[in-house]
């Protein structure tokens, strides 16, 4: 495996970790923003639709890390496969971190 395909399974793999973390951090932001604007009354959302977007919006930078981490691991198999590796075997976990893949230069 090149130096390339292995930069690339890095980033995804760090924008992974970063989005399930900013996931977590959005969803404790989310309800505390709930808990301040509805005082415990589920009808706030019924009354003011535009609360949905404040409980929303925490999770932008999870989702936006998310497609980083995704469009990564598209370049990583695109690049993995002019490496003349065979994608099919990547696709196992165990297979990522073998050295069998590795070509030595």
């Amino acid at each position: 495996m090149s130096l390339k395909a292995k930069e690339f399974l890095l980033y995804s793999k760090i924008y992974r970790f970063f989005a399930f973390l900013t996931a977590i951090i959005g969803f404790i932001i989310s309800g505390v923003i709930y808990d301040k604007i509805s005082d415990g009354s589920f009808l706030i959302l019924l009354e003011r639709p535009i609360v949905i977007t404040y409980l929303f919006a925490p999770f932008i930078p999870a989702a936006f890390l998310a497609f980083l981490a995704h469009s990564k691991l598209k370049k990583f198999y695109k690049q993995a496969q002019k490496d003349g590796i065979d994608i099919n075997s990547l696709r196992k976990r165990s297979d990522l971190y073998s050295h069998k893949n590795v070509k030595q230069h």
